[in-house]
């Protein structure tokens, strides 16, 4: 965690499986869901909107060199 974090990398096998749940007991109970375009384009809106907003993440070129190292 912290500024330069990546979400939801979790130690394997502790979380293997995690995102594996089913969604349907969730839509049953009135759960909606959206295009991933949607939320991307919203929340890239909203980081514009709030300049005191946490940014994480990786730079662009920290990105390309966790890439390269993966081949």
């Amino acid at each position: 965690m912290g500024p330069r974090s990546l979400p939801l990398w979790v130690p394997r096998p502790d979380y293997d499986g995690m995102m594996t749940h089913l969604a349907a007991p969730a839509r049953e109970a009135g759960l909606l869901t959206r295009p991933i375009a949607d939320s991307a384009r919203d929340m890239l809106a909203w980081l514009e909107e709030t300049p005191d907003a946490a940014r994480t993440g990786l730079t662009p070129d920290e990105e390309h060199e966790v890439l390269d190292r993966l081949g």
